[in-house]
């Protein structure tokens, strides 16, 4: 459907604040009142909780105001409060199953009484700076303001340890980031909202309301012209994970005091503060003048903050910067102290004291966010003519503005204002003895006619209110270290970079180490298996006597099992059992790794094998005996900063191959990565749409499904569609059913021509012929017809990933395949 043909041009969540004041006596909260804004299309929640060390202190404040919405899960729905978090990926609530304390004050999900539901075997676990969930994942349909996303994978939570979520006033977290941070792989909402074509435009937007205001609101699928002034100011992505951007310089007073060499902030929602390392927040924090604790009456002559981004200046003015609370008697830093290495150098977190002032807009469709100024004209508006007598007053009616002693001309300055912001109006002019003693008032509401689909929030008390109130908060900070930064762990991990050995252009098999301490075997990285397992002691099979064998009774860290386990491969098999222990790849510990311990090989494929094991790469749901894979095990204890791996395979037995977890090699391809969305996730499978010889289809005129496999030396395809490539090239088998040509024939064999995606992948002879020695006039082709029972899959091997530098990205599950240098 077009755009003209959709109901509406994006979609709004919004909330109406309740301020609990009393109507008799306005005079005490009447600064707080010039501070409230006219809009009530979303707004947030106050909280007092960030944690921060100083040299004397611990201070915990987290969530000093969070912006949460509601959303509904299940048919018939059930709705549940969230946090709008751009700092994570994915969506979870309190399930029935939970027995935690900090699921007995929350909705919780019960999966018997949604008729859409569907259950996963997949187990999720999240570790956030003040709190963490373990639990299951399932589908359901999720609705986000009238936006209805089927089959959404979400979080069901067990178990929720700890204070900090108890005393939330939200039930779960809604992630907005990329979707290879996401645990388990999960899909993020937002993901499927662009897949299922629900928004106009692949972006959303925030505006967040300042002091406790109304209005705030997340757009999904478009752009609000109402909460910002000025041009849009696009920054470039330096990370597809979080939303991570470059940041030049932040100065004080004309000086650089941070970053003067540039470093990398992630722009997040879902934490409060300014963060970065200990030393230039300290270094920015002098250049102020302030500590943590601040004297209120100071605000009006402390110093902007400057922060510069992709060449455009950011101030950051002391009302944003400096936290009020308790009705403005309590004031402190809204800059935090944190440290988080990561390899691209130091790095800062851009939170609500950011956004707050600036208007964001995430543009997946782009990768890049883009700020604006947030629109503050209203309350410049009334603070300008608080002499002549306005006060804007939250009630549960509507926003009530009472106005004295003013003049006319700043009076059509207001209607004419509030008729911008569609809010209709009425008014009485009178005094303020009038209001306080009941006097009449008119209340200004929005108009309800709007195209916009909103969603009620709530204010609630703070954490550190409701915490106070039950004579907790002090033991809760002497007795938890909560780091909050620990969702972004990933950041931290460099690349594992694996070397691989090339043995004959046929296998490439690299070193790992289990147990403590470590006995070491050989492996083949292998995309289309997913378990890990090397022979053990407890093998008697030939294959076992000649390779390096587990042995359980020599590791200290060894944890067994009562499970079995058998593998069927191609050219081989195993049994045995499954433990536990820890696995060291390149240095990189994954701990508690389930693996398997053969107790036979029969046959002779693993006896002449160069190898001891097999390491899986592929997705868990092949996985035998239901083991956790290794990768899976890396993305889920943030081992690497990204969630995928690429492969290099060296050609004509050369060395330099290898295997990088979490990264990619710019080194090893040239032109662009052309990225080819997965057909199923079980083994690494596409389509292929064709494949051609000399412009014409010789196979898959209709399309196949093929397998990506680093574990597979040919190319291999169904018998009855391989025959006629095989007869152009004049093929014909040995007496043990490889095809073999004469090689001075090699020349002139045509390329083969893989259609993929709307991209060509040729292989030229060079890439598909093998010569047996010098002297021998006999060539083998790297292609073998193979049918593997119920499907017509093609195995795309060795001989194709030596042409194409193939990454294998788990978190967009997608492949990506560049031209090898």
């Amino acid at each position: 459907m077009t755009a003209q043909g959709r109901l509406s041009s994006f979609f709004l969540l919004s909330l109406k604040v309740v301020p609990q004041i009393p109507k008799a006596d306005l005079s005490p909260i009447i600064p707080t009142l010039l501070k409230t804004s006219v809009g009530t299309i979303l707004s947030y929640e106050h909280q007092s909780f960030t944690y921060s060390e100083t040299p004397d202190r611990a201070d915990l404040s987290f969530s000093q105001m969070s912006y949460f919405g509601t959303i509904s899960i299940g048919t018939p729905p059930q709705s549940f409060t969230v946090i709008f978090d751009t700092g994570s990926a994915n969506l979870w609530v309190p399930s029935v199953y939970c027995n935690s304390q900090a699921c007995s004050n929350h909705n919780k999900f019960n999966p018997s009484q949604s008729q859409t539901y569907q259950a996963t075997s997949t187990s999720v676990s999240i570790q956030y700076g003040t709190g963490s969930m373990t639990g299951f994942l399932a589908y359901d349909t999720v609705d986000v303001a009238g936006i209805n996303v089927a089959n959404q994978i979400f979080g069901l939570s067990t178990s929720e340890p700890g204070s900090f979520l108890y005393y939330a006033q939200f039930d779960g977290i809604l992630g907005l980031a990329y979707p290879s941070i996401s645990s388990s792989s999960a899909t993020p909402v937002f993901d499927n909202m662009m897949s299922q074509n629900l928004v106009n435009q692949d972006l959303f937007s925030f505006y967040l309301s300042p002091d406790g205001q109304s209005g705030s609101v997340v757009t999904f699928g478009g752009v609000d012209p109402n909460y910002y002034s000025g041009s849009i100011n696009w920054v470039p992505l330096t990370s597809e994970s979080y939303w991570q951007i470059q940041v030049d310089y932040i100065q004080v007073n004309g000086q650089t005091v941070a970053c003067s060499q540039g470093c990398q902030a992630i722009v997040d929602t879902g934490t409060s503060l300014l963060s970065g390392p200990p030393t230039p927040i300290s270094n920015i924090q002098n250049a102020i003048g302030i500590s943590y604790n601040v004297n209120c009456q100071n605000i009006p002559n402390l110093p902007e903050v400057i922060i510069g981004i992709n060449g455009v200046q950011y101030p950051l003015p002391a009302s944003a910067y400096i936290i009020q609370s308790d009705g403005g008697q309590e004031c402190t830093s809204g800059f935090q102290s944190m440290d988080i290495p990561t390899s691209s150098g130091e790095l800062w977190i851009l939170g609500d004291v950011f956004i707050r002032v600036y208007y964001s807009i995430f543009d997946r469709a782009n990768n890049m966010a883009g700020s604006k100024a947030v629109l503050l004209a209203l309350q410049a508006i009334f603070a300008s003519i608080w002499e002549t007598g306005v006060i804007p007053i939250d009630w549960k009616t509507g926003l009530v503005i009472v106005i004295w002693k003013v003049d006319h001309t700043v009076l059509w300055d207001i209607l004419g204002l509030l008729k911008l912001l569609d809010i209709t109006a009425g008014l009485y002019i009178g005094t303020v003895s009038d209001v306080q003693s009941g006097g009449r008032t008119y209340a200004f509401s929005p108009d309800d006619s709007g195209v916009h689909q909103g969603v009620g929030l709530d204010k609630k008390k703070s954490q550190k209110t409701l915490m106070k109130e039950y004579g907790v908060l002090n033991d809760v900070i002497a007795t938890n270290n909560y780091n909050r930064f620990t969702k972004y762990k990933g950041l931290s991990a460099e690349p594992i970079n694996e070397p691989l050995r090339n043995y004959m252009d046929v296998e490439y098999f690299g070193n790992i180490s289990i147990g403590t301490p470590p006995q070491e075997f050989t492996v083949i990285f292998d995309t289309g298996s997913s378990n890990l397992w090397v022979p053990s002691s407890l093998c008697s099979s030939p294959a076992c006597t000649n390779h390096s064998l587990f042995d359980a009774n020599k590791s200290s860290t060894f944890q067994s099992s009562n499970q079995n386990l058998a593998i069927q491969y191609g050219t081989g098999s195993m049994t045995g059992i499954l433990g536990y222990d820890v696995v060291t790849i390149t240095g990189i510990e994954v701990t508690n790794q389930e693996f398997g311990l053969s107790v036979t090989e029969p046959g002779d494929t693993f006896t002449y094998a160069p190898f001891d094991g097999i390491l899986g790469l592929a997705y868990p749901v092949i996985s035998s005996s239901g083991a956790t894979p290794v990768f899976d095990n890396m993305m889920d204890q943030g081992l690497v900063s990204e969630d995928l791996f690429s492969f290099y395979l060296s050609p004509d037995g050369k060395s330099g191959s290898e295997v990088l977890f979490g990264g990619i090699d710019t080194s090893h391809y040239t032109g662009n990565i052309n990225w080819i969305r997965l057909s199923s996730q079980t083994y690494w499978q596409i389509t292929v749409s064709s494949i051609t010889i000399n412009g014409k289809p010789v196979a898959c005129a209709k399309s196949c499904q093929a397998i990506v496999d680093t574990g597979t030396s040919f190319l291999t395809g169904p018998i009855d569609a391989l025959q006629n490539i095989l007869k152009l090239l004049g093929a014909t088998k040995d007496p043990h059913g490889y095809e073999m040509i004469t090689c001075n024939r090699a020349g002139r064999l045509p390329t083969i021509v893989f259609h993929i995606n709307g991209n060509k992948y040729p292989l030229p002879p060079s890439a598909y012929v093998f010569e047996q020695g010098p002297t021998s006039s006999t060539c083998y082709l790297g292609i073998q017809a193979m049918d593997i029972p119920s499907s017509k899959l093609w195995i795309l091997g060795d001989v194709f990933l030596r042409k194409y530098y193939s990454i294998f990205n788990r978190g967009r599950n997608m492949i990506g395949l560049a031209k090898s240098v």
